[in-house]
Protein backbone atom coordinates (compact mmCIF):
# COMPACT_ATOMS: atom_id res chain seq x y z
CA UNK A 1 0.00 0.00 0.00
CA UNK A 2 1.29 3.58 -1.08
CA UNK A 3 2.10 5.81 2.33
CA UNK A 4 1.26 9.21 1.71
CA UNK A 5 4.10 10.66 3.97
CA UNK A 6 6.15 8.23 6.50
CA UNK A 7 7.06 11.27 9.15
CA UNK A 8 4.83 14.01 9.03
CA UNK A 9 2.77 14.99 11.97
CA UNK A 10 -0.73 16.39 11.23
CA UNK A 11 -3.08 18.48 12.95
CA UNK A 12 -6.90 17.15 13.72
CA UNK A 13 -8.54 19.11 10.83
CA UNK A 14 -6.63 18.37 8.57
CA UNK A 15 -6.71 14.68 9.27
CA UNK A 16 -10.29 14.02 8.74
CA UNK A 17 -10.22 16.15 5.88
CA UNK A 18 -7.57 13.83 4.30
CA UNK A 19 -9.25 10.90 5.76
CA UNK A 20 -12.85 12.18 4.63
CA UNK A 21 -11.09 12.97 0.48
CA UNK A 22 -9.79 9.19 0.23
CA UNK A 23 -13.28 8.21 2.12
CA UNK A 24 -15.25 9.43 -0.88
CA UNK A 25 -12.60 7.67 -3.53
CA UNK A 26 -12.80 4.42 -1.76
CA UNK A 27 -16.22 3.77 0.21
CA UNK A 28 -14.80 0.70 1.67
CA UNK A 29 -11.70 2.33 2.96
CA UNK A 30 -11.14 1.70 7.14
CA UNK A 31 -9.61 3.57 9.88
CA UNK A 32 -7.01 1.28 10.14
CA UNK A 33 -6.06 0.97 6.07
CA UNK A 34 -5.75 4.78 6.17
CA UNK A 35 -3.61 5.25 9.03
CA UNK A 36 -1.04 2.81 7.24
CA UNK A 37 -1.75 5.00 4.15
CA UNK A 38 -0.07 7.69 6.52
CA UNK A 39 2.45 6.07 8.25
CA UNK A 40 0.84 6.44 11.70
CA UNK A 41 -1.11 3.92 13.94
CA UNK A 42 -4.68 3.41 14.19
CA UNK A 43 -4.92 4.62 17.82
CA UNK A 44 -4.06 7.95 16.64
CA UNK A 45 -5.51 8.18 13.63
CA UNK A 46 -8.39 6.98 15.14
CA UNK A 47 -8.05 9.78 18.22
CA UNK A 48 -7.12 12.52 16.17
CA UNK A 49 -10.49 11.83 13.67
CA UNK A 50 -12.77 12.07 17.50
CA UNK A 51 -10.94 15.26 18.40
CA UNK A 52 -11.86 16.58 15.02
CA UNK A 53 -15.52 15.75 14.51
CA UNK A 54 -15.88 16.98 17.95
CA UNK A 55 -14.31 20.28 17.35
CA UNK A 56 -16.42 21.00 14.10
CA UNK A 57 -19.48 19.81 15.96
CA UNK A 58 -19.12 22.13 18.53
CA UNK A 59 -18.22 25.28 15.88
CA UNK A 60 -21.53 24.74 14.29
CA UNK A 61 -23.77 24.18 17.57
CA UNK A 62 -22.19 27.53 18.65
CA UNK A 63 -22.34 29.58 15.87
CA UNK A 64 -18.90 29.68 14.76
CA UNK A 65 -18.90 28.18 11.98
CA UNK A 66 -18.77 30.58 8.28
CA UNK A 67 -21.73 32.70 8.67
CA UNK A 68 -21.55 32.41 4.67
CA UNK A 69 -22.63 29.04 4.77
CA UNK A 70 -25.73 27.75 4.50
CA UNK A 71 -26.36 24.14 5.00
CA UNK A 72 -29.40 21.88 5.17
CA UNK A 73 -29.31 18.72 6.98
CA UNK A 74 -32.06 16.06 7.00
CA UNK A 75 -31.43 12.64 8.69
CA UNK A 76 -34.04 10.38 9.27
CA UNK A 77 -33.92 6.56 10.12
CA UNK A 78 -31.56 5.23 7.90
CA UNK A 79 -30.73 8.22 5.48
CA UNK A 80 -29.10 11.56 5.49
CA UNK A 81 -29.74 14.29 3.02
CA UNK A 82 -27.60 17.37 2.79
CA UNK A 83 -26.91 20.66 1.15
CA UNK A 84 -24.73 23.76 0.68
CA UNK A 85 -25.70 27.10 -0.59
CA UNK A 86 -22.19 28.90 -0.46
CA UNK A 87 -18.92 30.57 -1.58
CA UNK A 88 -16.81 28.68 0.09
CA UNK A 89 -18.12 24.59 -0.05
CA UNK A 90 -17.38 23.66 -3.12
CA UNK A 91 -16.67 20.09 -3.13
CA UNK A 92 -18.82 16.99 -1.80
CA UNK A 93 -16.01 15.83 0.49
CA UNK A 94 -16.16 19.87 1.45
CA UNK A 95 -19.14 19.47 2.43
CA UNK A 96 -19.10 16.18 5.01
CA UNK A 97 -16.40 17.67 6.46
CA UNK A 98 -18.44 20.75 7.16
CA UNK A 99 -21.76 18.48 8.47
CA UNK A 100 -18.82 16.21 10.43
CA UNK A 101 -20.02 12.91 8.76
CA UNK A 102 -18.59 9.65 9.90
CA UNK A 103 -17.96 7.88 6.96
CA UNK A 104 -17.77 5.00 8.98
CA UNK A 105 -21.60 4.92 9.74
CA UNK A 106 -22.68 6.38 6.22
CA UNK A 107 -21.98 6.43 2.87
CA UNK A 108 -22.52 8.46 -0.25
CA UNK A 109 -25.53 7.00 -2.58
CA UNK A 110 -25.65 10.09 -4.96
CA UNK A 111 -24.50 13.85 -4.59
CA UNK A 112 -24.57 16.99 -7.40
CA UNK A 113 -22.93 19.97 -8.14
CA UNK A 114 -24.34 23.12 -9.40
CA UNK A 115 -22.24 26.18 -9.92
CA UNK A 116 -23.86 30.08 -11.00
CA UNK A 117 -22.31 33.07 -10.35
CA UNK A 118 -24.07 36.64 -8.70
CA UNK A 119 -23.13 40.47 -8.41
CA UNK A 120 -23.22 42.24 -5.46
CA UNK A 121 -22.23 46.12 -5.10
CA UNK A 122 -19.37 47.38 -2.91
CA UNK A 123 -19.61 50.52 -1.08
CA UNK A 124 -17.32 52.15 -3.78
CA UNK A 125 -19.67 51.21 -6.23
CA UNK A 126 -17.76 48.53 -8.24
CA UNK A 127 -19.85 45.63 -9.48
CA UNK A 128 -17.82 42.50 -7.88
CA UNK A 129 -19.25 38.79 -9.08
CA UNK A 130 -18.45 35.98 -7.18
CA UNK A 131 -19.25 32.45 -7.59
CA UNK A 132 -21.97 30.07 -5.82
CA UNK A 133 -21.91 27.07 -5.18
CA UNK A 134 -24.89 24.37 -4.37
CA UNK A 135 -23.46 20.41 -2.72
CA UNK A 136 -25.99 17.97 -2.71
CA UNK A 137 -25.32 14.79 -1.43
CA UNK A 138 -27.91 11.84 -0.21
CA UNK A 139 -26.44 8.88 2.00
CA UNK A 140 -27.60 5.84 3.36
CA UNK A 141 -26.19 4.14 6.54
CA UNK A 142 -23.87 1.22 6.20
CA UNK A 143 -25.73 -0.77 9.05
CA UNK A 144 -29.70 -0.17 8.35
CA UNK A 145 -31.69 0.32 11.54
CA UNK A 146 -34.62 -1.43 11.89
CA UNK A 147 -37.65 1.07 11.44
CA UNK A 148 -40.63 -0.05 13.88
CA UNK A 149 -43.51 -0.35 13.65
CA UNK A 150 -43.89 -0.51 10.21
CA UNK A 151 -47.99 -0.64 10.69
CA UNK A 152 -49.90 1.40 13.28
CA UNK A 153 -53.65 2.12 14.04
CA UNK A 154 -54.79 5.49 12.82
CA UNK A 155 -56.16 7.37 15.28
CA UNK A 156 -58.45 10.26 14.20
CA UNK A 157 -60.63 12.94 15.81
CA UNK A 158 -64.35 12.53 15.54
CA UNK A 159 -66.49 15.05 14.72
CA UNK A 160 -70.16 15.48 15.23
CA UNK A 161 -72.53 15.84 12.32
CA UNK A 162 -75.40 17.85 12.17
CA UNK A 163 -78.49 15.41 11.63
CA UNK A 164 -80.35 15.70 8.33
CA UNK A 165 -84.22 16.03 9.38
CA UNK A 166 -85.93 13.03 7.55
CA UNK A 167 -89.72 13.37 6.18
CA UNK A 168 -92.03 11.13 7.24
CA UNK A 169 -92.50 8.81 4.00
CA UNK A 170 -89.71 10.13 2.05
CA UNK A 171 -87.40 7.39 0.81
CA UNK A 172 -84.16 7.02 2.13
CA UNK A 173 -81.05 7.16 0.59
CA UNK A 174 -77.25 4.98 0.53
CA UNK A 175 -74.32 6.15 -1.39
CA UNK A 176 -72.30 2.71 -2.22
CA UNK A 177 -68.61 2.57 -2.89
CA UNK A 178 -66.97 -0.96 -3.80
CA UNK A 179 -63.44 -1.93 -4.57
CA UNK A 180 -61.39 1.07 -3.75
CA UNK A 181 -58.13 -0.94 -3.04
CA UNK A 182 -56.59 1.50 -1.24
CA UNK A 183 -52.53 0.81 -1.81
CA UNK A 184 -49.66 1.44 -3.51
CA UNK A 185 -46.96 0.89 -5.48
CA UNK A 186 -43.37 3.00 -4.93
CA UNK A 187 -40.80 4.35 -7.25
CA UNK A 188 -37.44 1.85 -6.86
CA UNK A 189 -35.48 5.36 -7.57
CA UNK A 190 -37.71 8.37 -6.16
CA UNK A 191 -39.69 6.11 -3.19
CA UNK A 192 -43.35 8.18 -4.89
CA UNK A 193 -45.91 6.17 -4.29
CA UNK A 194 -48.45 5.64 -6.96
CA UNK A 195 -51.94 4.96 -5.43
CA UNK A 196 -54.09 2.36 -6.84
CA UNK A 197 -57.03 3.78 -5.29
CA UNK A 198 -58.64 6.71 -7.42
CA UNK A 199 -58.73 9.84 -5.55
CA UNK A 200 -60.92 11.65 -8.34
CA UNK A 201 -63.66 9.00 -8.38
CA UNK A 202 -63.32 9.03 -4.06
CA UNK A 203 -63.79 13.28 -4.31
CA UNK A 204 -66.75 12.42 -6.95
CA UNK A 205 -68.20 10.86 -4.09
CA UNK A 206 -68.09 13.39 -1.54
CA UNK A 207 -69.18 16.15 -3.82
CA UNK A 208 -72.38 13.97 -4.81
CA UNK A 209 -72.77 12.97 -1.05
CA UNK A 210 -72.55 16.79 -0.34
CA UNK A 211 -75.25 17.32 -2.45
CA UNK A 212 -77.20 14.50 -1.47
CA UNK A 213 -76.80 13.77 1.97
CA UNK A 214 -77.41 10.32 1.77
CA UNK A 215 -78.66 8.83 5.21
CA UNK A 216 -75.66 6.28 4.44
CA UNK A 217 -72.18 5.61 2.97
CA UNK A 218 -71.12 2.11 2.29
CA UNK A 219 -67.65 0.97 1.15
CA UNK A 220 -68.96 -2.34 -0.03
CA UNK A 221 -65.71 -4.35 0.43
CA UNK A 222 -61.97 -4.25 -0.81
CA UNK A 223 -61.83 -1.09 0.90
CA UNK A 224 -58.06 -1.93 1.35
CA UNK A 225 -55.92 -3.67 -1.56
CA UNK A 226 -53.14 -5.42 1.01
CA UNK A 227 -51.07 -6.07 -1.97
CA UNK A 228 -48.30 -7.13 0.89
CA UNK A 229 -50.86 -9.94 2.22
CA UNK A 230 -51.59 -11.68 -1.00
CA UNK A 231 -50.79 -15.56 -1.47
CA UNK A 232 -48.58 -14.64 -4.92
CA UNK A 233 -45.31 -13.31 -4.91
CA UNK A 234 -44.68 -9.58 -3.29
CA UNK A 235 -43.55 -7.21 -5.82
CA UNK A 236 -40.51 -5.37 -4.21
CA UNK A 237 -42.42 -1.91 -5.43
CA UNK A 238 -45.21 -3.13 -3.04
CA UNK A 239 -42.87 -3.58 0.29
CA UNK A 240 -43.70 -1.08 3.02
CA UNK A 241 -46.74 0.20 1.45
CA UNK A 242 -49.36 -0.80 3.58
CA UNK A 243 -48.94 1.95 6.14
CA UNK A 244 -49.73 4.75 3.98
CA UNK A 245 -52.86 3.19 2.55
CA UNK A 246 -54.16 2.83 6.06
CA UNK A 247 -53.19 6.44 6.92
CA UNK A 248 -55.01 7.65 3.73
CA UNK A 249 -58.16 5.22 3.81
CA UNK A 250 -58.89 6.36 7.54
CA UNK A 251 -58.85 9.86 6.25
CA UNK A 252 -61.18 9.56 3.56
CA UNK A 253 -63.66 7.71 5.78
CA UNK A 254 -63.28 10.26 8.46
CA UNK A 255 -64.31 12.89 5.53
CA UNK A 256 -67.18 10.79 4.66
CA UNK A 257 -68.46 10.48 8.03
CA UNK A 258 -68.61 14.47 8.24
CA UNK A 259 -71.63 14.07 5.53
CA UNK A 260 -73.67 11.36 6.10
CA UNK A 261 -75.29 10.17 9.90
CA UNK A 262 -73.40 6.56 8.85
CA UNK A 263 -70.35 5.41 7.33
CA UNK A 264 -69.87 1.48 6.98
CA UNK A 265 -66.54 -0.70 5.77
CA UNK A 266 -68.33 -4.02 4.55
CA UNK A 267 -65.15 -7.19 4.32
CA UNK A 268 -63.93 -8.39 0.99
CA UNK A 269 -61.84 -10.74 -0.84
CA UNK A 270 -58.82 -8.54 -0.30
CA UNK A 271 -58.70 -7.34 2.86
CA UNK A 272 -60.14 -8.99 5.79
CA UNK A 273 -59.65 -12.19 3.86
CA UNK A 274 -56.34 -11.53 2.97
CA UNK A 275 -55.12 -10.88 6.52
CA UNK A 276 -56.91 -13.54 7.90
CA UNK A 277 -55.22 -16.15 5.79
CA UNK A 278 -51.61 -14.59 5.88
CA UNK A 279 -52.32 -14.56 9.60
CA UNK A 280 -53.32 -18.33 9.45
CA UNK A 281 -50.09 -19.41 7.32
CA UNK A 282 -47.46 -17.80 8.32
CA UNK A 283 -48.38 -16.38 12.09
CA UNK A 284 -51.03 -18.12 13.36
CA UNK A 285 -50.43 -17.12 17.25
CA UNK A 286 -51.73 -13.59 16.31
CA UNK A 287 -54.83 -15.14 14.76
CA UNK A 288 -57.35 -13.50 16.94
CA UNK A 289 -55.30 -11.94 19.17
CA UNK A 290 -56.79 -9.24 21.64
CA UNK A 291 -55.39 -7.15 23.42
CA UNK A 292 -56.00 -7.45 27.52
CA UNK A 293 -57.84 -4.36 27.87
CA UNK A 294 -60.21 -5.24 24.86
CA UNK A 295 -60.98 -8.52 24.80
CA UNK A 296 -64.74 -7.85 24.00
CA UNK A 297 -63.27 -5.82 21.32
CA UNK A 298 -61.67 -6.39 17.40
CA UNK A 299 -58.88 -8.80 16.95
CA UNK A 300 -55.17 -6.46 17.01
CA UNK A 301 -54.44 -7.50 13.34
CA UNK A 302 -57.72 -6.60 11.80
CA UNK A 303 -59.44 -4.31 9.79
CA UNK A 304 -61.00 -2.15 12.30
CA UNK A 305 -58.84 -2.10 14.18
CA UNK A 306 -55.65 -0.87 11.96
CA UNK A 307 -58.09 1.53 10.36
CA UNK A 308 -59.25 3.06 13.66
CA UNK A 309 -63.02 3.14 12.89
CA UNK A 310 -64.55 2.94 16.20
CA UNK A 311 -62.76 6.19 17.25
CA UNK A 312 -65.00 7.64 13.80
CA UNK A 313 -67.82 5.89 14.55
CA UNK A 314 -67.62 3.95 11.36
CA UNK A 315 -69.20 1.24 11.68
CA UNK A 316 -67.69 -2.38 10.52
CA UNK A 317 -69.70 -5.78 9.04
CA UNK A 318 -67.06 -8.78 8.68
CA UNK A 319 -67.22 -12.12 8.01
CA UNK A 320 -66.39 -12.28 3.80
CA UNK A 321 -68.35 -13.69 1.40
CA UNK A 322 -71.30 -13.58 3.96
CA UNK A 323 -70.51 -9.90 5.10
CA UNK A 324 -74.24 -8.70 3.45
CA UNK A 325 -76.39 -5.34 4.60
CA UNK A 326 -79.94 -5.49 4.21
CA UNK A 327 -81.19 -2.43 3.43
CA UNK A 328 -85.15 -3.47 3.73
CA UNK A 329 -86.73 -7.20 3.55
CA UNK A 330 -86.19 -7.12 -0.56
CA UNK A 331 -82.54 -4.85 -1.22
CA UNK A 332 -79.13 -6.17 -0.01
CA UNK A 333 -75.53 -5.22 -0.58
CA UNK A 334 -73.01 -7.55 -1.02
CA UNK A 335 -69.09 -7.60 -1.92
CA UNK A 336 -69.99 -10.83 -4.14
CA UNK A 337 -68.16 -14.14 -5.04
CA UNK A 338 -69.17 -14.71 -8.44
CA UNK A 339 -67.83 -13.71 -11.45
CA UNK A 340 -68.89 -14.52 -14.96
CA UNK A 341 -66.34 -13.62 -17.95
CA UNK A 342 -68.55 -11.94 -20.67
CA UNK A 343 -70.37 -8.58 -20.11
CA UNK A 344 -73.69 -8.54 -17.80
CA UNK A 345 -73.38 -12.28 -17.11
CA UNK A 346 -72.37 -11.51 -13.71
CA UNK A 347 -75.28 -9.14 -12.95
CA UNK A 348 -77.74 -11.83 -15.06
CA UNK A 349 -76.03 -15.08 -12.57
CA UNK A 350 -77.56 -12.57 -9.58
CA UNK A 351 -80.67 -12.21 -11.17
CA UNK A 352 -81.75 -15.44 -11.81
CA UNK A 353 -80.88 -16.88 -8.83
CA UNK A 354 -82.18 -14.17 -6.45
CA UNK A 355 -85.59 -13.28 -4.97
CA UNK A 356 -84.36 -9.90 -3.94
CA UNK A 357 -82.76 -6.50 -5.46
CA UNK A 358 -78.81 -7.06 -4.99
CA UNK A 359 -76.60 -4.11 -5.18
CA UNK A 360 -72.24 -6.07 -5.52
CA UNK A 361 -69.27 -5.30 -6.28
CA UNK A 362 -66.13 -7.35 -6.56
CA UNK A 363 -66.01 -7.67 -10.30
CA UNK A 364 -64.97 -3.69 -11.25
CA UNK A 365 -67.62 -4.04 -14.11
CA UNK A 366 -70.70 -1.93 -14.68
CA UNK A 367 -73.63 -4.09 -14.80
CA UNK A 368 -77.44 -4.07 -14.64
CA UNK A 369 -79.81 -6.55 -15.42
CA UNK A 370 -83.27 -6.99 -14.00
CA UNK A 371 -85.49 -10.46 -13.71
CA UNK A 372 -89.20 -10.24 -13.15
CA UNK A 373 -90.54 -12.84 -10.72
CA UNK A 374 -94.82 -13.69 -11.04
CA UNK A 375 -96.45 -14.63 -8.35
CA UNK A 376 -100.39 -15.91 -8.18
CA UNK A 377 -101.59 -12.42 -7.69
CA UNK A 378 -98.57 -10.06 -8.55
CA UNK A 379 -95.57 -9.34 -10.45
CA UNK A 380 -92.05 -7.86 -8.75
CA UNK A 381 -89.42 -6.59 -10.49
CA UNK A 382 -85.64 -7.60 -9.39
CA UNK A 383 -82.52 -5.45 -9.67
CA UNK A 384 -78.48 -6.81 -9.65
CA UNK A 385 -76.25 -4.29 -10.45
CA UNK A 386 -72.70 -3.32 -10.10
CA UNK A 387 -71.52 0.25 -10.19
CA UNK A 388 -67.95 -0.17 -11.06
CA UNK A 389 -65.23 0.22 -8.58
CA UNK A 390 -63.30 3.33 -7.20
CA UNK A 391 -59.80 1.99 -8.59
CA UNK A 392 -57.67 2.69 -11.00
CA UNK A 393 -58.92 1.20 -14.12
CA UNK A 394 -55.18 1.52 -15.92
CA UNK A 395 -53.82 -1.89 -15.42
CA UNK A 396 -51.84 -0.59 -12.45
CA UNK A 397 -53.71 -2.40 -9.83
CA UNK A 398 -51.54 -6.02 -9.18
CA UNK A 399 -53.92 -8.51 -10.89
CA UNK A 400 -55.41 -6.54 -13.51
CA UNK A 401 -54.55 -7.86 -17.02
CA UNK A 402 -55.64 -6.37 -20.67
CA UNK A 403 -57.86 -8.75 -20.95
CA UNK A 404 -60.46 -7.82 -18.04
CA UNK A 405 -62.21 -4.33 -18.84
CA UNK A 406 -63.02 -2.57 -15.83
CA UNK A 407 -65.20 0.59 -15.23
CA UNK A 408 -65.85 2.98 -12.54
CA UNK A 409 -68.71 4.18 -10.75
CA UNK A 410 -70.81 5.03 -7.58
CA UNK A 411 -74.53 3.52 -6.84
CA UNK A 412 -77.20 5.21 -4.72
CA UNK A 413 -79.86 3.13 -3.42
CA UNK A 414 -83.08 4.68 -2.99
CA UNK A 415 -85.02 2.85 -0.54
CA UNK A 416 -88.44 2.39 2.00
CA UNK A 417 -89.35 -0.12 4.22
CA UNK A 418 -91.10 -2.31 1.27
CA UNK A 419 -89.33 -0.99 -2.25
CA UNK A 420 -86.09 0.26 -3.67
CA UNK A 421 -84.52 1.86 -6.63
CA UNK A 422 -80.60 1.47 -7.51
CA UNK A 423 -79.06 4.12 -9.74
CA UNK A 424 -75.26 3.87 -11.32
CA UNK A 425 -73.64 7.16 -11.70
CA UNK A 426 -71.29 6.06 -14.44
CA UNK A 427 -67.24 8.37 -13.90
CA UNK A 428 -64.90 7.79 -16.84
CA UNK A 429 -61.39 9.95 -16.62
CA UNK A 430 -62.38 11.20 -13.07
CA UNK A 431 -65.94 12.81 -14.30
CA UNK A 432 -69.28 12.04 -13.13
CA UNK A 433 -72.87 13.13 -14.18
CA UNK A 434 -75.46 13.20 -12.22
CA UNK A 435 -78.75 14.59 -12.31
CA UNK A 436 -77.84 17.20 -15.17
CA UNK A 437 -74.62 18.08 -13.41
CA UNK A 438 -71.06 17.04 -14.03
CA UNK A 439 -68.45 16.60 -11.64
CA UNK A 440 -64.62 17.05 -11.69
CA UNK A 441 -62.82 14.64 -8.89
CA UNK A 442 -59.67 15.84 -8.07
CA UNK A 443 -56.56 14.04 -6.22
CA UNK A 444 -55.95 17.03 -3.59
CA UNK A 445 -54.59 15.09 -0.67
CA UNK A 446 -52.37 18.44 0.96
CA UNK A 447 -55.14 17.84 3.87
CA UNK A 448 -53.87 14.50 4.43
CA UNK A 449 -50.67 15.91 4.64
CA UNK A 450 -51.16 18.88 6.67
CA UNK A 451 -52.91 16.56 9.37
CA UNK A 452 -49.82 13.98 10.07
CA UNK A 453 -46.76 14.19 11.94
CA UNK A 454 -43.72 14.96 9.63
CA UNK A 455 -42.43 11.52 9.83
CA UNK A 456 -45.83 9.92 8.26
CA UNK A 457 -46.88 13.20 5.94
CA UNK A 458 -43.48 12.86 3.95
CA UNK A 459 -45.02 9.51 2.66
CA UNK A 460 -47.27 11.48 0.62
CA UNK A 461 -45.35 14.60 -0.64
CA UNK A 462 -42.50 12.44 -2.00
Amino acid sequence: MHNINLVRDYNASELLEMYEVNKERNQTLTIAQFAEMIGKTGDYVGGKLRSARVARGKAIESGKADEREQVRQDERANELDLESKSARITTLAQLLAFCAVDLDEWMVESHTLNKWEIGAKTDEGEIVVEPLYQVKAFLKRRNLRPVWPHLNPVVVQRHKMKAVKRVEGAMRCALVVFDAHFGFSKDMVSGQLLPYHDRRVLDNAMQIAQRCRPEMVIFGGDVLDFAEFGKYPKRPENYFTTQPAIIEAAWWLRNFKTLSERVIVMAGNHDEARMNNTLMNHLVAAYGLRSADNLAGEALMSIPNLLGLESMGVEWVGGYPDADIWLNDVTRITHGSIARGNPGATSGAYASKNIETVVFGHTHRRELSTNVLKGRYNTRTVTAANPGAACHVDYRVPGHVRTQTWNQGLALVYFDDEFSQVELIPIEDGRAWWQGRRYEGVEDVSGLVGSLSAEYGRMFSM
